[in-house]
């Protein structure tokens, strides 16, 4: 298809193949027929993806009501690491929700910080460039956000825990930082101040818990760093999550607890697979001529979809019915004319 200056911006979506990871430890098969048979929500989609499972049952979604921007991220991530269009999942353009959250030069609430986090794992999931305003913008956000032990909190000024300061490196890394920039560099010097001598990891301080286990794991995952070298007394990160491992599969929360936790073990299996967020990357059928279709309108945004076609025009059309837009296409001397899409006309 011919560049063309028009009032859109089509951007083909590049299949982009998962890294091979340093370290795999192992989900057993009774940790994935507990995920499997529990009450499936966006982290057990998530963790089942990354455990190699590709059965997935996505009915909760039926129910579900977007309330805030981490829970468009999560929808939006769930689909993907099903193999579906977040652009298009049953007639909910999910990735069009989550960006309708981006405003003030950040995803979601000024007061917070981790849908940040969320919301550039999910839209580099599901295709936006990482030069994109939205993406710049959020990791800026989060930039700003760090606090000066290196960590980062839930909201800006809040105190560091080892949990968002792992989302937060995994953030940054899916915007186009690598691991050797300086924000990274301080957050790890905090998540190994955070360490305790049994190898794990607790949310602040205190008692090691498998969830922030789980969350350090994957981000040294991404960054391609063996968890078994971050040693404290013999012990390491991903020798203490196990040890927390009951018989049915589960993973307890905290050592003294009597059962396992399922958001906990969802955590564990993303970091034993080797994998970290997004678990995976959206990738439309090779035999489908899809673009990604974003129109930004004076007042907001109009259009963020995958959209079929094979010229702008006809990207334009389909795009209407996806999003549902109007627009209105002047035939000229010089060929057809866009001069109207919703309110906005052409002018200049």
């Amino acid at each position: 298809m011919k560049k063309r200056k028009i009032f859109l911006t089509a951007f083909l979506i590049l299949a982009l193949l998962a890294p091979s990871f340093i370290i795999k430890a192992q989900v057993d098969q009774d940790t994935i027929d507990y995920l499997t048979n529990a009450e499936q929500n966006s982290w057990v989609t998530q963790a089942l993806k990354a455990a190699g499972q590709s059965d997935f049952d996505l009915n909760y979604l039926n129910d579900f009501t977007i309330a805030n921007a981490t829970d468009a991220a999560k929808a939006v991530l769930a689909v993907i690491a099903a193999g579906s269009n977040p652009y298009s999942y049953q007639n909910q353009n999910y990735v069009g929700s989550l960006m309708s959250y981006y405003q003030d030069s950040q995803i979601g609430s000024l007061n917070l910080v981790n849908d940040d986090f969320w919301g550039i794992l999910a839209l580099v999931a599901s295709g936006e460039r990482t030069d994109a305003a939205v993406i710049r913008d959020a990791k800026n956000f989060i930039l700003t956000a760090q606090n000066g032990d290196g960590g980062w909190g839930w909201a800006p000024q809040s105190e560091s825990d080892t949990n968002d300061t792992a989302a937060a490196i995994m953030a940054l890394l899916s915007a186009g930082e690598v691991g050797n920039f300086q924000a990274i560099q301080t957050a790890l010097d905090y998540l190994r101040s955070a360490q305790n001598e049994d190898g794990g990891f607790p949310f602040s301080t205190g008692e090691s818990d498998s969830g922030s286990d789980a969350w350090v794991i994957a981000a040294l995952n991404k960054l391609n760093i063996n968890p078994r070298s971050w040693q404290q007394n013999g012990h390491d990160p991903l020798s203490h999550l196990l040890s927390l491992k009951l018989n049915d599969g589960s993973f307890k929360w905290l050592a003294a607890d009597n059962q396992g936790n399922l958001i906990m073990t969802a955590y564990a299996a993303v970091a034993l697979s080797g994998h970290f967020y997004p678990v995976a990357v959206y990738q439309p059928a090779q035999d489908q001529d899809l673009h990604h279709l974003r129109i930004e309108g004076s007042q907001d945004n109009i259009c963020n979809a995958q959209v079929e076609g094979q010229t702008v025009q006809e990207i334009l059309e389909n795009g209407a019915l996806i999003c549902d837009y109007t627009y209105h296409i002047q035939n000229t001397d010089w060929g057809p004319y866009l001069n109207r899409i919703g309110n906005d006309q052409a002018e200049g």
